[in-house]
């Protein structure tokens, strides 16, 4: 997405209201923060209440971590990655994640289409809601 284009506002671009000089000194500081993350990238981690954990899982079986969401609303599945061959693989056709938390421990039950016997690592997103 290209950056917007943006330039300061400033109180000649309102000659009919004397008081608007004290609104755009923040207003234009909140615009230029915008502006500067919108051209950096944002990040789960830093700018959304999310947390991106990467964890490692024999077979089907569940898995616990630790996280910094409080409340979450869900816990997106971002990569799979077969460890169990010489190749690290990514993993296609896998999807929905059951998940439950407890206090700050989120346990991931079941990730659709990982097999049996095999050991991947996976990269969650646990969003906060």
């Amino acid at each position: 997405m290209k950056p917007f284009e943006f330039r300061n506002f400033v109180k000649e671009d309102f000659p009919e209201a004397p008081w608007m000089e004290k609104l755009l000194r923040p207003l234009n500081t909140l615009l230029g923060q915008v502006r500067a993350g919108l051209a950096n990238g944002l990040t789960l981690g830093e700018n959304l209440n999310a947390e991106v954990k990467t964890v490692d899982v024999q077979g089907v079986a569940s898995v616990k971590f630790k996280t910094r969401v409080k409340s979450a609303a869900g816990v997106v599945l971002l990569r799979a990655v077969e460890l169990s061959g010489r190749d690290q693989l990514p993993v296609s056709g896998v999807g929905g994640v059951n998940w439950a938390q407890s206090a700050e421990t989120v346990t991931i039950s079941s990730v659709t289409g990982l097999a049996t016997g095999h050991t991947y690592r996976l990269t969650v997103a646990v969003l906060g809601g």
